[in-house]
């Protein structure tokens, strides 16, 4: 199996076998969607709601355009994909809406607007995770520092 992992902004489309993995995940988003009907699988590792003006950083808007039309043009159509998130954690205290909030949020926005269910979730919380999602599962492995391992 191909692990593939996924550093801040990144994103992967793969069909056959394949290990995404997501490390250091704070207020960041981990998205994997899964094809139902064939071995297309994605994942994304998603640090900001939406591209800000001239920021080299690219948002939740960008990749799941970009990541959606990928998996259109691999064969895949948007009603047969589920999608498992995790992350968004409040890092930042104290703050209204965190980036942690704002991403959870902007990523519910994205899923909905493309009709793609969750089929599981891990969101919030206070403390960082690494997240490794298994196409041959379809599970997300997710690991908490002092506070173990556990799967969605």
């Amino acid at each position: 199996m191909t692990t593939i992992v996924l550093g801040i902004g990144d994103f992967a489309v793969r069909a056959g076998p394949v290990e995404y993995v997501c490390h250091g995940l704070g207020s960041c988003m981990a998205v994997f969607l899964y094809d139902k009907t064939s071995s297309i699988t994605a994942g994304a590792h998603i640090p900001v709601p939406s591209a800000r003006g001239g920021s080299p950083i690219v948002g939740a808007d960008i990749i799941f355009n970009q990541m959606s039309k990928q998996l259109t043009d691999a064969g895949c159509t948007m009603r047969s994909l589920e999608a498992k998130i995790t992350g968004g954690a409040k890092i930042n205290r104290g703050h209204t809406m965190t980036v942690g909030e704002q991403n959870i949020y902007a990523v519910y926005q994205q899923l909905q607007a493309l009709g793609i269910p969750i089929a599981s979730i891990d969101v919030g919380g206070h403390n960082p995770r690494t997240a490794r999602f298994s196409s041959s599962t379809a599970t997300i492995q997710i690991s908490i520092p002092e506070k173990g391992n556990y799967q969605i």
